[in-house]
């Protein structure tokens, strides 16, 4: 009887420690659910939501103004944005390269060096 109630203690513990051992190893970084809202220069208030969706507010009220991830956001989620510029889950930097009016087309800029742990260079030569 004593063997048996080992047993279950011992299959109880395996399965908690299979439980935090899948839990820990899924959690990742989220994104605000409501998304990001930030100012465009000369412009109006900008407000971006985690799928890369763009809207303006001016003097009509809130108009979709394009998304981040040109359609494609690949499992991404936008974490951080200030009007022009946005920054994937990723790492990746995106920005309004044209006219920074946040309106598109947006284009990527790549990953910084801290994000991808290359070393910058300073200076030429």
């Amino acid at each position: 009887m004593v063997a048996k109630r080992f047993f279950y203690v011992c299959a109880g513990l395996l399965c908690l420690v299979a439980v935090y051992h899948l839990g820990a190893r899924s959690a990742t970084a989220q994104a605000s659910a409501s998304g990001s809202i930030g100012h465009v220069p000369d412009c109006c208030e900008a407000f971006c939501t985690p799928s890369g969706d763009v809207w303006l507010y001016q003097f009509s009220g809130w108009q979709l103004r394009g998304n981040v991830f040109n359609g494609n956001p690949a499992g991404r989620v936008i974490m951080q944005f200030d009007g022009s510029e946005a920054m994937a889950s990723n790492g990746e930097v995106f920005s309004d390269i044209p006219n920074h009016s946040a309106g598109g087309p947006w284009g990527s800029l790549g990953f910084p060096p801290v994000a991808t742990g290359a070393k910058a260079s300073v200076g030429a030569g």
